[in-house]
């Protein structure tokens, strides 16, 4: 993995959202870049201190709802209006 895919990459490593695999690699690269290594400790700081700052909200049933929908239809070559 290299620098720029490990920027592209950071919020789905901190959302444990990144395959196995993909992981390894981001966390190789951190092990040997200071530069990236750097930037992923302060994202790391950046997120905690939003998640306690920020507090978990839960969308409107209907808000869901809607999105959700939106991402299918967007998904099948659609789009909403």
């Amino acid at each position: 993995m290299d620098c720029t895919k490990v920027k592209e990459t950071l919020f789905l490593f901190f959302d444990d959202e990144m395959d196995q695999t993909d992981q390894g690699q981001f966390e190789s690269h951190l092990a040997h870049c200071p530069q990236c290594a750097r930037r992923a400790s302060y994202t790391q700081q950046l997120l905690i201190v939003f998640r306690r700052s920020c507090g978990r909200q839960v969308a409107p049933t209907a808000l869901r709802l809607r999105i959700v929908t939106s991402l299918r239809l967007r998904r099948g070559g659609q789009t909403l209006h």
